[in-house]
């Protein structure tokens, strides 16, 4: 028995895979000063440069979840497109307040009027 991606198959029938055909682990990770170093030359800042880290570093440095990043430069730039789509819009609440002693009725009300 051999263990082949966490299966164990019999050794005796598994077909021999070359090392052609065995993918290699993703060790592509960019360090986060070479991150801020490229968000403060695209005129961002160091926070959205931590943020950019911290989310694909926590993904694997995986884009969708699936497929592995070929280029931060690009994810980046992106990313930095992005940020004011993302950004929280300060909402001014302006709600009409009612006159106090109206009660939500007209002032001119005629009470001798059946209803």
């Amino acid at each position: 028995m051999v263990e082949i991606n966490g299966e164990k198959v019999d050794s005796k029938n598994s077909p021999e895979k070359s090392v052609s055909t065995i993918r290699p682990t993703n060790t592509f990770q960019p360090t986060i000063e070479k991150i801020r170093e490229y968000f403060l030359a695209q005129n961002s800042n160091e926070v959205e440069a931590q943020k950019f880290f911290n989310y694909f570093q926590s993904n694997g440095w995986k884009v969708g979840g699936k497929a592995p990043m070929k280029d931060w430069q690009a994810a980046a730039g992106n990313w930095i497109l992005n940020i004011p789509q993302f950004s929280p819009q300060p909402q001014i609440a302006v709600q009409k307040q009612p006159i106090p002693g109206n009660l939500n009725v007209t002032t001119g009300k005629n009470y001798s009027e059946p209803l």
